[in-house]
């Protein structure tokens, strides 16, 4: 459970800095782009919380 969580984790994070740096790259925003950016970030987050309480117990 911990390898899938951190790959989820990670995978999560470098889908948010692609699309960061994606936008940076365009130049402009487009309406998708904030939300796209919102849950990666979350979904990171929440993989990586998951992983820190499975250490813990």
């Amino acid at each position: 459970m911990r390898t899938y969580l951190i790959t989820t984790g990670l995978l999560f994070a470098v889908i948010g800095v692609l699309h960061i740096w994606e936008i940076v790259d365009r130049g402009h925003f487009v309406i998708e782009d904030p939300i796209v950016v919102l849950a990666g970030a979350g979904l990171s987050v929440w993989a990586w919380t998951l992983n820190a309480r499975l250490k813990t117990t």
